[in-house]
């Protein structure tokens, strides 16, 4: 597995607070990462990448349960094609995604990565 991607961190919703580059080359980190959370990242992605690729399904019926404002855009390349997901934490099926991608993206609190 390989990736290399920007992500992007908004604590309030709209002011990017963070932003990482994740390089993983055959699942592990590597040169150009500054991700404080690297490893456990290239992990993840390492079983759980292709959702990055995954649109929400329109048929999906999701709790509303508010998890905070915080968003995250992930950009870049995994496994040689491009992606782009977008992550928040506004109702059930957003929050589970965004813990999916955790290490990449933290809590989801003030607390950061």
């Amino acid at each position: 597995m390989d990736a290399d991607l920007t992500i992007e961190i908004r604590p309030d919703g709209t002011t990017i607070g963070q932003t990482y580059r994740l390089v993983c080359l055959e699942g592990q980190p590597a040169e150009g990462t500054d991700h404080p959370r690297a490893a456990a990242s290239c992990e993840v992605l390492l079983n759980h990448g292709e959702q990055l690729r995954a649109l929400p399904r329109k048929d999906q019926i999701c709790t509303e349960i508010y998890g905070g404002p915080q968003e995250a855009t992930i950009t870049g390349t995994f496994n040689g094609e491009s992606v782009i997901k977008q992550l928040s934490r506004t109702d059930g099926c957003e929050i589970r995604e965004w813990n999916l991608f955790e290490p990449l993206v933290g809590p989801g609190g003030a607390e950061g990565i």
